[in-house]
C-alpha cells in the first residue's frame, strides 16, 4: 500500500472516530470525571508529584486536549451528521454557541491575569530651609526622616493621623480631609505641624505645651521657611496570584531586580535534609533544585552567579534550638508537657543561664547536680522564709512566709524588745517585668505590712533585694526606705516540675511537686514519656550536655496550620555560587515586594529581606515574594471611605456595608484622572484592566488606620466572547423546546393537508373512468 494510501486510510479513520457520537460522549464524560477531581478531590493535584493549583489544573494540557476533542467531534458531527435546516437550526445554534464558549474561555484563561496591590495614600514631601533638595517619607505611623546636617539638621516623624478630620473653618464646617500630624525638631525647637490633604491653605503648627501657634505667637507657622506638602503615592506594579519572584539589589540600593521562580512547589514541603530544618514528624526528605535564570533588562547584582532554590517550606518559621557540639558543657534539655485532653507547650531550658532555666513562670526548672546528694535534698520541699533585723536593738529572726488567709483580719506579730510589728499579706514568685525599671527580670516578693508606733507602711521585700521597696499604706505611693528595720525574703521551692541532670553516675530525674506539697522522684529517658499526676504527661525530648545554639527553620505540623493562609508562612532556600564559592540562606515570604521598610503594614504583610555578602565585599539584599507586572497608568488614591449601617464601625470589620475607593489614574497629559470609585462589589476599570476592593488598613493599637487600600486587579479578555457563546447557545436551546415543534408541527399539517388532497383526487377519477365504461356501453 502506498503513503498516499495510507494517509487516505488514517484519514477516513478519524474522520469516522470524529463523526462519532459515542466519541463526543466519551470525551463528555472524561471531561466530568477530570473536573470533578480537580474541583472535589483537591488532594490528587495536590500530590507532591503536581503540586497544581486550581487555575493550573484546568490549564494544564490535559484539559486543553480534552476541549480541543471536544470541539472538534462537535464540529465534525453537526456538519457530516445533523442537516442544516430549520428544524435543526436549534441544534446547530446550541453547537455553535458551545464552541464560540469555549474558544472565549481559551482567550480567557490563556490571557488571564489576576493580583494584588497596595495603594497607599499620601507621601510627604518637605523642604527645609538651606537644606538642598526635599526629602520625603510615606505618610504611616511612626515614620521619620531626617533633613539637613550639622547645625542645621532637621528631624521629622509622623505623630499622628486623622483620616476623617472635620474641619471647623467657616465656609468648610462639617467637611472632612485627611489630617497629618508631623512632629518637628529643627536646630532650635520643638513642634508640631498639622497638615491637610486637599487644604494646604490650613497648614498650622502646635506648640508643646503652648497650643496653636496662631494663638502664641500670632502666626500659624512656627518656620516659615519650612514647607511640607502632601502628595500622591503613585503605585506602578501589582503583584500575581500564585507566583513565586526572587528579588535582589545591592544593600542600600532603592530599586529590586526581580528573577521570577518556575516551577516552586505549592503544598508539600522539600528539603535535601532533615539536618537543614527542624522536621516535624518522620516526613522523608524530598529535595528540589530550581534553576532562577538573571531577567535580561533587570539591573541584577547577581548577574554572573548561579542562583537556585533548593528547598521550599509551605509553613514554618525560624527557630532557634540548642544541638550538641558544643566546646564546654553547657546542659540544656527539651521538654513537652501536656494536659490531658488540653493544651500543651513545649520548652527548651538551660541549666547554667538564670534567664533560661526556668519556664512559666518558675514552675518548670533544670538543674544541673553533682551528686545522688544534691537529688535527695531537693526532694525535701523548702518552706519560703522571711528574715527580719532591727539593727539597732540587735534582734533578728527568721520566719515562715505564709500569706494571710483571704479575708482575714490584720494578725500583726510584735517583734520583741522592738517597736515594730508585721504582718505578711502575701507572697509573689517569679514575677516578671516586661516594662519600666525592671524590665526582662524575674523578681519574688513577700508583701509584708508593718507598723511602728503609730506609723504604717508596705514593704515589698524582693529577692533580689535591690528591689525592695516602701510604699505608703493609703495611697501605696513610694516613700524612702526605713533603714530601721531590714528584710530579706528567700523564696521556696516554688517549682512544680524540676528536671534534674548532672556527670555519671546521675541518671536524668524528674521532680514533681503534689498539691500537699509531696515531692515524686521518677527517673527519665530520652524520649520517654512519664505520666504525672493531675493527667500531666512529661517528654524529656532532649538532654545534651554541650549544647549549643542553632538557628533553622521548624517546621509546623501539618494539625497546627491555619488552613487559610496560603503562602503566608513559606520560605524557601536561596543558594547563591559561583566557582568554588557559595552561599545558602532561606527566605521567608513577603506578599509584597515592598521597597522599604517604610512601607511596612503590622498585621497585612511583612518585610523580611536577607542580606549576603559576597567574594567581593559587596552586601546584596534577598526577598522572596511573588512576580509583578506594571500597571498599564499609575494609580494614586485620592480618599478612602466605610459605609457602616447604624452604630458606625465596631471592631475591625463587623457593622461595615461597604469599602469605598476613589482612585485616579495617570492620563496622557502627565495629570490623574477624575477620581472613579472602587468599592467591593463595584470595580473600577482602566485601560483593559479592573480594579476592586480586596483589602483595607483597619484601625489599631497606635493608628486609626485608612492609610492604605488593598486593590485587586485582573483583567478579563474574552468574557464578551464568552457570553455571546452563552447568548447563542441559550438562543439555539430556546430554539429547539419552543420553535423547532411549532415548524415540526406545521410541516406535519401540511403534509397531512397534501395527502388528504390526493385521497380526494383519488376517488372522482375512478368515478370518472366508470362513466366512461358505461356510456361506450
Amino acid at each position: 500500500m502506498s503513503g498516499s494510501s495510507r494517509l487516505q486510510g488514517l484519514f477516513r479513520w478519524l474522520l469516522g472516530l470524529f463523526s462519532s457520537v459515542w466519541f463526543g460522549i466519551t470525551i463528555l464524560a472524561l471531561l466530568f470525571v477530570y473536573c470533578s477531581i480537580g474541583s472535589a478531590v483537591p488532594p490528587v493535584r495536590q500530590h507532591w508529584a503536581l503540586e497544581m493549583t486550581e487555575f493550573e489544573f484546568f490549564n494544564w494540557w490535559p484539559f486543553d486536549l480534552l476541549i480541543a476533542l471536544l470541539v472538534a467531534n462537535m464540529v465534525v458531527v453537526t456538519v457530516r451528521r445533523i442537516r442544516f435546516n430549520a428544524v435543526n437550526a436549534g441544534v446547530w445554534m446550541i453547537h455553535s454557541g458551545i464552541v464560540v464558549l469555549a474558544l472565549g474561555s481559551v482567550y480567557y484563561f490563556g490571557t488571564k491575569v489576576e493580583g494584588d496591590t497596595p495603594i497607599f495614600r499620601r507621601r510627604a514631601v518637605i523642604s527645609v530651609p538651606g537644606g538642598g533638595g526635599p526629602v520625603s517619607m510615606l505618610v504611616r505611623p511612626g515614620n521619620h526622616v531626617t533633613a539637613g546636617e550639622g547645625e542645621n539638621e532637621y528631624h521629622f516623624e509622623v505623630t499622628q493621623i486623622q483620616p476623617e478630620y472635620v474641619l471647623q473653618t467657616a465656609g468648610h464646617e462639617g467637611q472632612k480631609a485627611y489630617s497629618v500630624q508631623i512632629g518637628v525638631t529643627s536646630p532650635t525647637q520643638r513642634f508640631i505641624r498639622q497638615v491637610l490633604a486637599g487644604y494646604p491653605e490650613f497648614t498650622e503648627d502646635v506648640i508643646p505645651g503652648q497650643g496653636r501657634a496662631i494663638k502664641a505667637l500670632g502666626k500659624a507657622l512656627v518656620d516659615e521657611d519650612l514647607e511640607i506638602r502632601l502628595d500622591y503615592e503613585p503605585q506602578t506594579h501589582f503583584f500575581l496570584m500564585d507566583t513565586a519572584a526572587l528579588y535582589l539589589r545591592p544593600q542600600g540600593s532603592g530599586l529590586w531586580a526581580e528573577r521570577p521562580i518556575e516551577g516552586l512547589p505549592h503544598y508539600h514541603d522539600r528539603y535535601a535534609s532533615r539536618e537543614e530544618v527542624w522536621p516535624a514528624g518522620s516526613a522523608k526528605p524530598r529535595p528540589v533544585d530550581i534553576e532562577v535564570p538573571r531577567v535580561a533588562d533587570e539591573p541584577d547584582p547577581l548577574a554572573e552567579y548561579d542562583v537556585r532554590v533548593t528547598g521550599y517550606l509551605r509553613y514554618a518559621f525560624e527557630e532557634s534550638r540548642w544541638v550538641p557540639g558544643g566546646e564546654r558543657l553547657n546542659p540544656a534539655c527539651s521538654l513537652h508537657l501536656a494536659a490531658a485532653g488540653g493544651p500543651s507547650a513545649n520548652y527548651q531550658l538551660l541549666a547554667f543561664d538564670p534567664d533560661n532555666n526556668t519556664a512559666e513562670g518558675g514552675q518548670v526548672v533544670f538543674r544541673w547536680v553533682e551528686s545522688e546528694d544534691v537529688i535527695q535534698a531537693l526532694t525535701k520541699a523548702r518552706q519560703p522564709t522571711l528574715s527580719i533585723e532591727v539593727p539597732a536593738k540587735d534582734v533578728s529572726l527568721e520566719v515562715p512566709a505564709i500569706r494571710r488567709p483571704e479575708g482575714a483580719e490584720d494578725d500583726f506579730q510584735p517583734i520583741a524588745g522592738t517597736d515594730y510589728s508585721y504582718s505578711i499579706r502575701n507572697v509573689v514568685d517569679n514575677l516578671s517585668f516586661s516594662s519600666g525599671r525592671f524590665a526582662g527580670r524575674q523578681i519574688s516578693f513577700a508583701i509584708v505590712e508593718i507598723r511602728d508606733g503609730e506609723r504604717q507602711f508596705t514593704r515589698w521585700v524582693a529577692n533580689p533585694a535591690d528591689a525592695t521597696q516602701d510604699l505608703t499604706e493609703d495611697t501605696h505611693q513610694a516613700i524612702e526606705t526605713d533603714e530601721g528595720i531590714v528584710m530579706s525574703y528567700e523564696p521556696g521551692d516554688t517549682a512544680r516540675i524540676t528536671m534534674v541532670a548532672g556527670p555519671e553516675p546521675v541518671q536524668p530525674t524528674v521532680l514533681y511537686r503534689t498539691d500537699s506539697g509531696e515531692v515524686v522522684r521518677r527517673d527519665i529517658h530520652i524520649g520517654e514519656t512519664l505520666e504525672l499526676v493531675d493527667g500531666l504527661a512529661l517528654t524529656l525530648r532532649h538532654l545534651h550536655l554541650d549544647a549549643r545554639r542553632e538557628r533553622r527553620p521548624a517546621i509546623v505540623p501539618v494539625r497546627e496550620r491555619d488552613r487559610d493562609a496560603r503562602k503566608q508562612f513559606s520560605m524557601i532556600k536561596v543558594e547563591i555560587a559561583s566557582g568554588n564559592w557559595s552561599v545558602s540562606r532561606w527566605l521567608p515570604y513577603n506578599h509584597f515586594a515592598l521597597q522599604s521598610e517604610e512601607y511596612f503594614m503590622p498585621g497585612r504583610t511583612s518585610y523580611n529581606p536577607r542580606t549576603v555578602r559576597l567574594p567581593d565585599g559587596q552586601r546584596v539584599e534577598l526577598l522572596y515574594s511573588r512576580e509583578r507586572r506594571a500597571l498599564p497608568a499609575p494609580v494614586v488614591l485620592e480618599s478612602f471611605e466605610l459605609e457602616t449601617f447604624q452604630g458606625g464601625l465596631i471592631g475591625m470589620n463587623r457593622n461595615v456595608r461597604d469599602y469605598l475607593s476613589q482612585l485616579r489614574f495617570a492620563d496622557a497629559s502627565g495629570g490623574w484622572t477624575e477620581p472613579v470609585q472602587m468599592s467591593s462589589n463595584r470595580p473600577a476599570a482602566n485601560n483593559g484592566f479592573w480594579f476592586f476592593q480586596n483589602t483595607w488598613d483597619p484601625p489599631g493599637r497606635n493608628s486609626a488606620g485608612m492609610n492604605y487600600t488593598g486593590a485587586g486587579v485582573g483583567n478579563r479578555n474574552g468574557v464578551f466572547i464568552q457570553l455571546l457563546g452563552c447568548c447563542i447557545a441559550v438562543s439555539g436551546m430556546i430554539y429547539a423546546f419552543y420553535v423547532k415543534p411549532i415548524v415540526k408541527r406545521r410541516r406535519q399539517d401540511r403534509r397531512a393537508s397534501q395527502a388528504g388532497a390526493t385521497r380526494d383526487e383519488a376517488p372522482s377519477g375512478e368515478a370518472e373512468a366508470e362513466r366512461e365504461v358505461v356510456g361506450q356501453v
